[in-house]
């Protein structure tokens, strides 16, 4: 019943966080201890690509900014977007 009284855009919203929290979920039942041992065999190859994810991106959107022609709130969203955590990115 409460959807009912929700507005479109709220609906939407609701099911876009809770098909992502279900795609995130699914994907953590994927990871195994083989996984995580891995990171630990690897480290240089795990810190290479968090310096990338951390560093890289926001650079490369930095990069964009200044030479696309873009309103400022847009040129904001892009940096903040580069700036998120990896679940935003399509990695898979």
């Amino acid at each position: 019943m409460i959807l009912l009284t929700l507005a479109p855009t709220q609906v939407v919203d609701l099911a876009v966080s809770v098909v992502l929290g279900l795609i995130m979920f699914g994907v953590g039942l994927s990871l195994t201890f083989g996984d995580f041992a891995r990171i630990v065999r690897y480290p240089r190859a795990f810190f290479a690509a968090l310096g990338i994810q951390m560093l890289g991106l926001p650079v490369i959107a930095l990069a964009i900014n200044l030479i696309a022609p873009l309103p400022a709130a847009l040129k904001v969203g892009f940096l903040i977007l580069s700036a998120s955590p990896a679940a935003l990115h399509p990695v898979f």
